[in-house]
């Protein structure tokens, strides 16, 4: 009895290991692969939605990624956030979470406009 209930412990103690692996593969695979928005086009080509906004004078654009289904059970879908330059400011991997600081305390209200496949390349550093 002891050792049936050992082997049944053990088991989901397996199932509960690789399922965290599963998770961190999918972190990892969101993971941003380089400081410029062209790195991020080059890994994610057809994003859900671009959004353009300002904050504090500055420009800044946040392109949204996919939400799918996966392991790690997502409430929303991964962003990224890029300055003016095209240089990669903040990303988070779960929009749904509601953490304000992963825009930097910028928060896009009434100037925010979502920009076509065309103008986030034309946005400065979509291009390699």
């Amino acid at each position: 009895m002891v050792r049936r209930i050992a082997i049944y412990a053990l088991i989901v103690l397996a199932l509960f290991g690789a399922w965290l692996g599963l998770i961190g593969r999918e972190y990892d695979a969101l993971e941003p692969r380089g400081p410029m928005l062209a790195d991020l086009l080059v890994t994610l080509p057809d994003p859900s939605e671009v959004e353009a906004f300002n904050c504090r004078g500055e420009a800044y654009v946040v392109v949204y990624g996919r939400n799918e289904l996966s392991f790690r059970i997502p409430s929303g879908p991964p962003a990224y956030m890029f300055d003016g330059t095209g240089r990669l400011v903040s990303w988070t991997p779960d929009t749904g979470e509601e953490d304000p600081n992963w825009k930097g305390g910028c928060v896009p209200k009434s100037d925010r406009r979502y920009l076509g496949q065309d103008e986030v390349w034309a946005w400065p550093g979509a291009r390699p």
